[in-house]
């Protein structure tokens, strides 16, 4: 396997790393913990976010809801709307 390293972090550990916690936490806990991680931090992910929820059942979204207030104990409405620019928001 081949290592890319960009600012002195390997590329490959990091997605290894997800790849390992998405694989533990089984579909919902990985949609919960990558919307959380899309929110985290300085700058949002708008295109995770975008990949997580859109196309999403309502029975979905009400799960990623209760699981991430479960989880976080954190609104996820809240929390996204806090988070997109307005042109993503509409």
């Amino acid at each position: 396997m081949v290592s890319t390293f960009v600012s002195g972090v390997n590329i490959t550990d990091i997605r290894l790393e997800y790849t390992l916690v998405l694989k533990a936490l089984g579909p919902l806990g990985g949609d919960i913990y990558l919307l959380n991680r899309a929110c985290k931090g300085a700058g949002t992910h708008e295109d995770l976010l975008n990949e997580v929820l859109l196309g999403r059942s309502n029975e979905e979204i009400f799960l990623l809801k209760e699981g991430f207030k479960r989880v976080y104990n954190k609104d996820l409405v809240k929390t996204v709307q806090g988070e997109l620019s307005m042109k993503t928001e509409r």
